[in-house]
């Protein structure tokens, strides 16, 4: 209030003004945008994953990029609820989830979040046949027995 009621103060004020726009034009100007790193296969497989499914199930998903693919399922298959793989408490800062190591370590988990589906996404290893839903790019959703 007293430096811009005051001569001097608002002196100050034009300067800093007139030395802090350009930079910001200029970093605004010469910024790449982000490329999109999502593959498109994922949102494919995705997509179809939300057409095989209920629309108020619950899903576990784990995959390759596990940020990325937990995130972008819980955008493209609300409303139905997403279970990450979770390697370590909510509490850890980073790396929290993951690929699970074995499909009984996925079965294991995904009963204890109770998760019906389970969706794959370029996994390591192959559920049995006999739970298999559907295969599509890349990705594998797999129904779980009662």
């Amino acid at each position: 209030m007293i430096l811009v009621n005051h001569p001097v103060g608002l002196r100050v004020l034009a300067l800093v003004a007139v030395l802090t726009i350009p930079w910001g034009l200029m970093t605004v100007v010469r910024a790449t945008p982000i490329p999109p790193n999502t593959p498109p296969a994922l949102d494919q497989f995705l997509s179809a994953v939300a057409n095989a499914t209920p629309r108020h199930t619950r899903l576990l998903v784990a995959g390759g990029l596990p940020a990325l693919v937990f995130y972008r399922a819980t955008y493209r298959l609300y409303p139905r609820a997403v279970d990450g793989y979770l390697i370590r408490p909510y509490t850890a800062v980073d790396d929290w989830v993951g690929l699970p190591p074995t499909w009984s370590a996925t079965v294991r988990y995904a009963r204890r979040v109770h998760a019906r589906y389970v969706a794959l996404w370029e996994s390591s290893f192959s559920p049995p046949s006999t739970v298999i839903r559907m295969r599509y790019a890349g990705g594998i959703l797999a129904e779980l027995p009662r």
